[in-house]
């Protein structure tokens, strides 16, 4: 729900660790990890030049076969230029981005009718929990992310989610099984109607959460790009356009969906393995587009098979992936080979 490995990576700078360490002191009950990061957006976009901003951090306890986890991500962007408007870019904009500190930065304003003001740029995150456990047949690994885009939606009445299992059995021609459910629909109907936001959308920052015309989250969600392909009356927006004529809140048009997945590897035998992946969703729009209405349902699948011949340096693949539904209707294949030179 952060950033999705379909995504195109932002450029950026930035320090991790990538896997949990001890935390001194714990005898290994209590483990952490975490990232942060600053980037650049670039210049496609509403905003030009705007800087990305990540920060992740998890704690892990145990240190038996049983183990529990929590944690944060948050992302932002911010400090972007536009027709004579200077966003704040200084060290101190970073630092309010940095403790998510509620300032003005140009964009959003002081206090109005009671209402606090907003954080500066475009910022949002999630919340994570999950649990591993294993023995010597398998690996358990669940898993729920909750969405956010505002301190009000840090609530127990937040029932966005993306909640997920994966089972990796020690010893079996099957070898990795993934199941995925995603609910954004109601997104934050228990928040005030002048505070809600539409997830990946923003008033100021116009673009929203993508990077060169592709949403960085979850690509189950769609911008005005992708769908074009589907409803040639959605216009993408162009970003260097007058400001009057590109809304803000409009440019990720479907952000309310339901949907599983479900993914498989396996081994057919020792020259042939291959992957299976299955996705159903239904699509709501968001709160404003009559495009969806009434709802969409639509499906996305994958097959794919590689071929490794035995003491052989080459391998091939072939791949079919077919969508189907309210949508569109597309197939696809793939032919690939791999020779290891060395």
């Amino acid at each position: 729900m952060g950033i999705s490995g379909n995504a195109l990576p932002v450029p950026k700078l930035g320090i991790a660790v990538v896997d949990y360490k001890d935390v001194p002191f714990t005898n290994g009950w209590l483990q952490f990890k975490g990232s942060f990061a600053h980037g650049w957006f670039g210049n496609n976009r509403y905003m030009k030049n705007s800087y990305y901003h990540e920060k992740t951090l998890y704690m892990r306890l145990g240190n038996g076969p049983f183990k529990v986890y929590g944690g944060l991500q948050h992302f932002a962007e911010w400090g972007g230029r536009r027709d004579g408007i200077q966003l704040e870019r200084s060290w101190k904009g970073f630092w309010d981005v940095m403790l998510v500190k509620e300032a003005d930065d140009g964009s959003v304003g002081t206090a109005v009718n009671g209402i606090r003001p907003s954080r500066p740029g475009d910022q949002r995150g999630l919340i994570e929990a999950g649990a591993d456990w294993e023995n010597d047949h398998m690996k358990l690994h669940g898993y729920v992310q909750i969405p956010f885009e505002s301190g009000e939606e840090i609530d127990t009445r937040n029932r966005s989610l993306l909640a997920g299992l994966v089972l990796t059995p020690a010893q079996s021609w099957v070898k990795k099984i993934v199941t995925e459910f995603i609910y954004t629909k109601e997104m934050n109907d228990f928040v005030p109607v002048k505070q809600r936001n539409s997830y990946y959308n923003n008033g100021y920052y116009r673009t929203g959460w993508e990077y060169e015309n592709q949403i960085l989250g979850t690509p189950l969600f769609m911008n005005r790009i992708t769908a074009n392909h589907y409803f040639p009356e959605i216009i993408p927006f162009d970003w260097n356009n007058n400001n009057s004529v590109i809304p803000g809140n409009a440019n990720i048009v479907d952000n309310r969906i339901s949907g599983i997945h479900f993914g498989a590897l396996y081994s057919v035998n020792d020259n042939i393995n291959g992957k299976t992946l299955f996705t159903y969703t239904r699509n709501y729009g968001n709160s404003s587009t009559t495009f969806f209405n009434p709802v969409k349902v639509q499906y996305y699948t994958l097959q794919e098979l590689n071929f490794i011949p035995a003491y052989s340096r080459w391998s091939f693949k072939i791949a079919v992936a077919a969508d189907f539904g309210q949508l569109s209707s597309n197939i696809g294949i793939l032919l690939g080979c791999n020779y290891i030179l060395y």
